[in-house]
């Protein structure tokens, strides 16, 4: 896997843009979230843009998985990460 970024602050750009495309605003892009969809994701082969994970997350096969579709991925604090997740508890 590849260098992972880590962001601490909530006004990142990445993170300002993906409450744009969960907000409907980003064009031809989409914003997934939890474990299943981003499993059905890596099997429909669409485009991965950027992965975004809370720091703490385990399961280094399924990163290993996303970082062969992107070399954006970032790390972030759960309380940021809650700026930018619309579930109420992300997984």
């Amino acid at each position: 896997m590849g260098e992972i970024e880590k962001i601490t602050s909530r006004d990142n750009q990445h993170l300002v843009n993906a409450r744009k495309v969960r907000g409907g605003q980003g064009g031809n892009q989409i914003f997934i979230e939890g474990r299943r969809l981003v499993e059905e994701a890596l099997m429909s082969g669409i485009v991965i843009d950027e992965c975004f994970y809370v720091d703490g997350f385990r399961d280094r096969e399924l990163l290993a998985r996303i970082a062969a579709r992107t070399s954006r991925i970032y790390e972030i604090p759960e309380r940021i990460f809650r700026t930018v997740a619309d579930v109420e508890n992300p997984q």
